[in-house]
């Protein structure tokens, strides 16, 4: 309960929740107990979420919780899951979870799956963020402890995102958290 009220308190939902589209299906992939799902479901009843998570317990334990029609909860594993087309999808610092050579299959994945002009929204961490990047790791090694980690700086995940035809946009977000926080606005031309 604690560790969901922080991750409510440091993530930066208005900010989320302005760039993804207000209709149509919208993914949260690696969606842990929902929080950004619920908020996104909660802020506009004409957008349908889909909260996508490996974790059976958090999934249960968000979907428990779920009292929206326009959100559903799915255990499985996103190299696995088919992605039906979208207008938005979210990633908050979940692909520093996966293997490097896994990134772009995943971003390739979502862009093929988005609307023309749809919109993939990624907070992530920058590799290159002096002491907010250790203070990130920090907080990595806490919650997740038998995790390997995958940073990549600004730079890298700016030029693999554009490598997919995506637009973007990079702002840093929840300036009083003690790590590194960074929006990706990424536009399917």
């Amino acid at each position: 309960m604690i560790l969901s009220l922080l991750r409510h308190l440091m993530l930066p939902l208005r900010q989320i929740n302005d760039f993804i589209p207000d209709s149509g299906l919208n993914y949260e992939l690696g969606s842990g107990y929902g929080v950004i799902s619920t908020y996104l479901a909660n802020s506009h009843s004409q957008r349908s979420v889909i909260a996508v998570d490996i974790d059976s317990q958090k999934i249960n334990l968000a979907h428990k919780k779920n009292i929206n029609k326009n959100l559903d909860f799915v255990v499985a594993d996103i190299h696995k899951f088919k992605l039906e087309l979208c207008h938005g999808v979210v990633l908050s610092d979940f692909l520093h979870h996966l293997a490097y050579a896994t990134h772009e299959d995943v971003i390739k994945k979502i862009y093929s799956s988005l609307v023309r002009g749809g919109v993939l929204v990624i907070k992530e961490i920058d590799d290159n963020d002096g002491l907010r990047k250790w203070l990130s790791r920090f907080w990595d090694m806490l919650l997740y402890p038998k995790d390997r980690i995958y940073y990549r700086s600004k730079a890298e995940w700016s030029s693999l995102l554009r490598k997919y035809g995506f637009t973007i946009s990079i702002m840093r977000t929840v300036w009083w958290f003690p790590g590194s926080s960074y929006l990706f606005i990424c536009k399917k031309n």
